[in-house]
Formats: structure tokens, sequence, C-alpha cells
């Protein structure tokens, strides 16, 4: 349980903490208005950030990497909707994408670590 737990926080953040970096990095705020270079940029971003995260959750917890990357894609889902609900003024489509990109990319990551010829089903 414990494994699973860790391996689902370490897939959100191997997630969270780039993605939100980026933005501070580029001195960007994710809910202005952002030049159509800075979004794509961020989609990109996001779905690779997003991939990483579902394979390491499905390393870490050792069991099912698809089941703990789908969770990982779930709480990008469940964050991308938040914040689309919570910023009225923003855009969107970073948020947007996160929902219909970045969470089927990190469940894509816990499949392609499920497929790996290590990997503990």
């Amino acid at each position: 349980m414990l494994r699973s737990i860790s391996g689902v926080l370490a897939g959100y953040l191997t997630f969270a903490i780039p993605f939100k970096l980026l933005f501070g990095v580029t001195g960007s705020h994710e809910f202005a208005p952002l030049p159509p270079a800075m979004v794509i940029t961020a989609i990109v971003f996001g779905v690779v950030v997003g991939f990483l995260g579902g394979y390491v959750a499905g390393r870490m917890a050792g069991r099912k990497p698809v089941g703990h990357a789908a969770i990982v894609g779930l709480l990008i889902a469940m964050w991308g909707l938040l914040s689309l609900a919570v910023e009225r003024e923003s855009p969107g489509w970073v948020h947007i994408a996160a929902v219909l990109l970045m969470a089927p990319a990190a469940a894509g990551g816990g499949y392609f670590r499920s497929r790996s010829p290590e990997a503990e089903l």
C-alpha cells in the first residue's frame, strides 16, 4: 500500500514540479493569456512530463503499473478541470490539454512501463 501511494505521489510530482517550473523559467503565468508558441511549448512539455510521471508511478508501485499511472492521469485531469473552473479569465488551452492529452500520456507511461521486460505484473 505504501509503495502504491509513494509511486502515485512521485509520479504526480514528476509531472507537476517540472510543469510549474516551465512557467517560472519562462516568466509566464499559466492562467494569463499566453502567446501561441508558449501554449504549444507548455502542451508538448506537459505531455512529456505526464508520460514520465506515469512511468515513474508504474515503476515505483511495482505491480499494476497502468493502474497506478492512470491514477496519476486522473490527478492531472482533476488539476486541469479545477484550474479551468477557478480561473475564468484563463484562455484554458493548457488546462484543456491537461485533460485531453497530458492525463492520457500519464496512462501511456504506465503502459510503456508494463511492457518493459523487467516489469513486475
